[in-house]
Formats: structure tokens, C-alpha cells, sequence
């Protein structure tokens, strides 16, 4: 899936150790395996089960490759800036699960996560309409021309400082242990205050994107498409799809 967070800084790719590689190659064949079970859905124990295991191989290849480097993850809990993302690319699975663990162990709560999510998705649409029509007014202009309205738009979302419906009040999030890939392979190497959205224009703030090889990208790609049940992808607008359902 792309990848569409506003400020991506760092651009040279961290270097593979082959113990990073060969972590990898596990986190392959788990996805792999877990493409061929029959799990008739996500909420599976099986398929929940496997899946949480792929994820323990992905931090422990995060970590694995960020001890290669000179760099540091200043990431901590109550640090929750890349909280007021509009997280894109959500994978379909990792909805169900997010939904039915909050259906399960926090019924009280979902009336109010779906009604926060319609409020964010109606902002970001009016958002966009407002980024549409300024573009359209600076059409002739080069530098606008070459401007990515969907950058822009999430950029100008992230402004907003809208926090996510599952950040709980103590700025941690509610559904950690389970939160989606799109939401964990985001990291500074930096003063976490930097992160601010009153820095997002700021360069040399050393942000980053580790996430994995393309080849287990794909098949997580594939494991969306088995399970997909929702076209949008953004985790709000999921959630309002998975949550409204039999509530």
C-alpha cells in the first residue's frame, strides 16, 4: 500500500544486517502460512493468533535494524504527536480486529469512537474541498502544479491536531498491543517535541518509515484483499464501517 504520511525526512534507506534480513524471511513464511490457513475470518482465534506473531517478528526486526545504525528511536509512552495522523492504509484484518475486541471488551465506548470518527472523516472532507479549490484557483502557477493534493491534504489535516478516537485521555493509545502496522512503522530519531505539528514544515528532523521488504508488503497486500470488506482504508473510516455493524 503507499504510504502517505506528511513529513518523511530521512530518505536513504537503513541498511539490512543478515540478521535483519533473516528475520524477514520468517515474518515470509509466517504471512505466507497464514495466506493458506482457511480462517473464515480475522476475529479467528487462529488468525489472530498467527497474525500477533508476525507482528512480535516485526518489532523484533525494527529493533534489529535500528541497532545496526547510529540512530535511536526517541518514541516513548505519552508521546502520542503521530496521533493526529489521518492513518491511511490500514489493512482490512487489522480493523476486524481492532472492531471486535472493542465491541467486546469496551462496548460502552463505541457509540462515542463512531461518533468521533464521522467528525474527523467530515472534517477531512471538508478539508479536501478546501484544498481542491485552491489548487484549482493556482492551476497556472508551477509550484503549485506540482504539489500532491493528497499530501497536502494530510499535512493540513495533521494541522488540525485532531486526536485519534482511540488516543485515551492520558495521550496513550487505548488499543496498543493491537494498533496497525501503518501506526508502528512511524519513528523519530529525534526530540519527540519536534514531532509537533507546528513542526511539520520543519526540515533536518530526522522522522522515518521502517517498514518492511516489499515482498512481505505484497503479501500482506494479498492477506487485505482476502479479507477486505470496505474499500476506504483510513483507520477512522473503518472503524465507523466495522463498529456500525450490529451496534
Amino acid at each position: 500500500m503507499p504510504q502517505l504520511l506528511d513529513r518523511i525526512v530521512m530518505k536513504k534507506k537503513l541498511p539490512l544486517s543478515s540478521k535483519a534480513l533473516a528475520i524477514h524471511k520468517t515474518i515470509v513464511d509466517a504471512i505466507n502460512n497464514l495466506l493458506a490457513e482457511d480462517y473464515p475470518s480475522p476475529i479467528s482465534e487462529g488468525f489472530k493468533q498467527s497474525y500477533q506473531s508476525i507482528v512480535s517478528l516485526f518489532k523484533e526486526y525494527q529493533d534489529t535494524v535500528i541497532a545496526g545504525t547510529n540512530y535511536q528511536s526517541t518514541c516513548k509512552a505519552g508521546c502520542h504527536y503521530c496521533c493526529y495522523h489521518w492513518v491511511e492504509d490500514v489493512y482490512s484484518f487489522e480493523a476486524a480486529i481492532i472492531a471486535d475486541y472493542l465491541k467486546k471488551e469496551r462496548p460502552q465506548e463505541v457509540h462515542s469512537i463512531i461518533q468521533a470518527s464521522t467528525e474527523d472523516e467530515e472534517e477531512l472532507i471538508r478539508l479536501n474541498e478546501i484544498v481542491e479549490q485552491k489548487l484549482f484557483e493556482n492551476r497556472d502557477d508551477k509550484e503549485v502544479d506540482a504539489i500532491d493534493q493528497t499530501d497536502l491534504l494530510l499535512s493540513g489535516y495533521y494541522q488540525l491536531q485532531r486526536p485519534c478516537p482511540l488516543l485515551s485521555d492520558l495521550g496513550m493509545c487505548s488499543i496498543y498491543p493491537i494498533r496497525p502496522l501503518t501506526c508502528r512503522i512511524y519513528m523519530s530519531f529525534h526530540n519527540p517535541e519536534d514531532c509537533s505539528p507546528e513542526n511539520i514544515n520543519t526540515a533536518n528532523i530526522p522522522t522515518y518509515l521502517l517498514d518492511l521488504e516489499e515482498e512481505a508488503s505484497k503479501l500482506l497486500d494479498a492477506l487485505h484483499e482476502k479479507h477486505k470488506r470496505f474499500e476506504k482504508t483510513g483507520l477512522r473510516a473503518l472503524l465507523i464501517d466495522y463498529l456500525s455493524e450490529d451496534t
